[in-house]
């Protein structure tokens, strides 16, 4: 890959596949600095490491990561602290394998709740009963 220097932000966006509005979402989040307006005018210059983190945010994002997540996942980059960021991403595979048994425990009701609805619809859809009850439970204070 060729060092670039001095990309402006519209050619930064590019080579990260973001869009500029993302970048600047970044520069308000503390994620990404931005670089200083030279003064004697011109564009604001961005440079290959720029594009490597916006990289690295991007395939944090797809690993589950929030930014207030990345943000410390960066200062850890930054630092080098692969501890710190080994418990993060431990933390985070907990979280995910969760929602992964809470996701099982709503497929196989909804399986159920499919099979039965073949075999009762359409006097009394056991879909609809299901969430009537689960409705009439929370207005009530339960589940």
């Amino acid at each position: 890959m060729s060092r670039k220097v001095g990309l402006t932000i519209g050619k930064l966006a590019r080579e990260a596949g973001v869009s500029v509005e993302t970048i600047r979402y970044y520069h308000k989040r503390g994620l990404l600095i931005q670089p200083c307006k030279p003064e004697m005018g011109g564009y604001r210059a961005y440079c290959e490491g720029d594009v490597e983190r916006l990289r690295f945010i991007k395939q944090s994002q797809q690993m589950g990561f929030s930014l207030a997540e990345i943000v410390e996942l960066l200062s850890h980059v930054d630092e080098m602290n692969c501890h710190a960021t080994k418990v993060l991403a431990e933390k985070k595979l907990r979280t995910i394998e969760t929602q992964l048994e809470a996701l099982e425990k709503i497929r196989e009701t909804l399986k159920t709740l499919v099979g039965e609805c073949r075999r009762e619809c359409p006097q009394a859809c056991p879909v609809i009963r299901r969430f009537k009850v689960l409705s009439t439970a929370s207005a009530d204070g339960g589940e």
